[in-house]
């Protein structure tokens, strides 16, 4: 894990760089009292539960971040300080490698501007330019970057993912009044307070503290203890998915395992299929899914085409090496299904632009000719 030293205040402290935070967080001892702001935040913890804390404006000095921040201040975090993604961090894997403890300290005394001042002149060389050298001064070489290692270092499109700092929070007042405004919970609001029989439970609806509840028990549940359900209204319903699913901590599970980690403080109606829908269409979950969670097709009979180019087969050959004296690497092929024409055309690369080139070219050659 990235953990150093560093300073809080001028006082030593462990660190950790936490690249699933986005924000600061320090331990509430180690901040003077006069750096208090008197603001308060919400913090969404790893276990999904949310903190109202203190906030600070402190001085820190670490491999990762020099200056002063805005901090959250918890009495027992996991360090003394933990850095998240915040403007002028550095990433967990590039510390500061010319960091040093006590670097915070007043320096010493300045250089001397003009550090050839008191030397004697013999200790000079001039060439024919006139450009003063010292003897011992090291030689600078300045690294190139080449095309090739440019190509290599290429960044690629990374996943979508969902953006935590951008889950709205909502206080109290707010879900009364999307609760009292949203109609599907009008019916649940109306019915009087009475237990209804569930399978093998019960289940009751209860307003408290202007906040309406599902009140569910039973005896394979919360240990046969009564489980209270905050009822969420339709706006809500999505960043609640989105938490337990798409969180740090929620893992991306399945809609079973969603569903009963939502189920454990909320509730709404057509709450199972509204998971499965959100789960089924995650682009994250349907780009890692393992091989072999996909269900098989059944095999079908496939159309006979009796019509030259309606239907074509299009694949891509390569990388093909070493590449042609041109530098071509790749073969677009085209196939018709009716007569079995082929079409083969040499590409040195296969981004959207060049391939759609390629097949512009070989149709309207066809249809052309």
């Amino acid at each position: 894990m990235p953990v150093s030293k560093g300073f809080v205040e001028k006082q030593e402290v462990t660190v950790l760089r936490d690249s699933g935070c986005n924000g600061v967080i320090v331990k509430e001892d180690l901040v003077p009292t006069e750096k208090f702001t008197g603001d308060f935040k919400w913090t969404l913890m790893a276990d999904s539960k949310c903190v109202r804390a203190p906030v600070a404006k402190i001085q820190i000095d670490t491999p990762y971040f020099t200056g002063e921040v805005e901090a959250v201040c918890l009495k027992k975090p996991l360090y003394d300080v933990l850095i998240g993604n915040i403007g002028g961090a550095r990433r967990p894997d590039d510390p500061d490698v010319e960091w040093r403890m006590g670097s915070a300290q007043p320096a010493a005394e300045e250089e001397d501007p003009l550090p050839f001042a008191s030397e004697d002149i013999s200790e000079l060389l001039r060439d024919d330019r006139a450009t003063v050298h010292r003897r011992d001064q090291p030689q600078v070489v300045s690294a190139v970057t080449t095309r090739a290692q440019a190509k290599k270092d290429k960044t690629t499109t990374p996943l979508r993912v969902t953006n935590s700092s951008a889950t709205a929070v909502v206080d109290r007042d707010r879900l009364i009044q999307l609760q009292e405004a949203d109609s599907t919970l009008t019916k649940y609001r109306s019915r009087p307070v009475k237990e209804m029989t569930k399978g093998e439970g019960t289940v009751q609806f209860e307003v408290k503290a202007k906040i309406l509840y599902r009140v569910f028990q039973h005896a394979r549940v919360n240990g046969g203890k009564p489980l209270r359900q905050v009822l969420v209204p339709q706006p809500l319903r999505r960043q609640v998915m989105e938490v337990a699913h798409d969180s740090i901590m929620g893992g991306h599970l399945g809609v079973k395992k969603t569903s009963d980690r939502i189920q454990a403080a909320f509730y709404w109606p057509g709450l199972h299929a509204d998971v499965t829908r959100f789960c089924r269409s995650c682009d994250i979950c349907q780009k890692t899914i393992p091989r072999g969670r996909v269900p098989k097709v059944p095999l079908q009979k496939m159309p006979l085409i009796d019509r030259p180019f309606k239907r074509v087969a299009i694949d891509l050959i390569g990388e093909i090496k070493p590449p042609s004296e041109e530098g071509h690497r790749w073969v677009l092929t085209l196939v018709d299904y009716a007569t079995r024409y082929p079409e083969a055309v040499p590409l040195k690369k296969i981004d959207t632009e060049t391939v759609a080139e390629a097949l512009v070219d070989i149709f309207s050659r066809i249809w052309g000719s």
